[in-house]
């Protein structure tokens, strides 16, 4: 289960001193938050803070209040890679989306079988991957990952 902003905020900072984006980025996170980067840099730009400025327990709630719905963000994201704007996203674009994404050089986005495991645990049956199949099973599968690490 996802600990309260406060009570993260408390655990890791027990003398209540503000804290920097990292922290703020793992305190979200913990919190059952799916922030992005953009997100936090969107926030720290608004507030007039440079990227080792700290924010407060109220800056930090502030925060929170602000981002976005997760799965609203996710299905963003990937619409920006659906090339034809059919609102699926098509084999070529998924390989793309891997490629992007955060995998180092893995290879991920050039193997079939991992990318058609993507597409049989996403469809709802219908035979295609429409981009809400994909951001709910990604929101699902961030949403378990954040409450197994808690």
């Amino acid at each position: 289960m996802a600990q309260s902003l406060e009570d993260y905020f408390n655990d890791g900072n027990p003398d209540g001193e503000p804290i920097d984006r990292q922290q703020a980025y793992n305190a979200l996170c913990y919190a059952g938050h799916n922030p992005m980067e953009e997100e936090l840099a969107v926030f720290w730009k608004e507030k007039g803070k440079q990227e080792g400025d700290t924010i407060t327990l109220a800056e930090l709630e502030e925060l929170a209040g602000s981002l976005g719905n997760p799965m609203a963000t996710m299905t963003k994201a990937l619409a920006a890679f659906d090339k034809n704007g059919n609102g699926k996203i098509e084999v070529d674009e998924l390989k793309a989306i891997l490629k992007a994404g955060d995998f180092g050089n893995s290879g991920i986005g050039d193997d079939d079988e991992i990318i058609q495991s993507i597409f049989d645990q996403a469809d709802d049956g219908d035979g295609h991957l429409d981009i809400d199949e994909l951001a709910k099973m990604l929101c699902q599968k961030l949403e378990a990952s954040n409450e197994q690490s808690t």
